[in-house]
């Protein structure tokens, strides 16, 4: 990858540590950064926030994620397995 490409993917697993919000920030910085697709793991409630966009999240926790900028389906259950 060359140093002026950006990823079209990132993916933050929230820690304990950590608060929503606190990550939501820095999926706001990548958005801004043009990064395409932010998602947002959240294991205790086995959920997954995908973002396109800040003002519009997404939520699975179960059926099927979408994820239409990386053309990509895959069942919530398979990654939390």
């Amino acid at each position: 990858m060359k140093a002026d490409e950006r990823p079209l993917m990132v993916v933050e697993i929230l820690s304990p540590k950590q608060g929503v919000n606190e990550v939501t920030e820095k999926i706001e910085v990548y958005l801004r950064a043009g990064i395409k697709s932010c998602w947002m793991v959240i294991p205790p409630v086995k959920t997954i926030v995908i973002f396109h966009d800040i003002n519009k999240p997404v939520f699975y926790s179960s059926g099927t994620l979408t994820d239409w900028i990386l053309n990509m389906e895959i069942p919530v259950e398979e990654i939390f397995k």
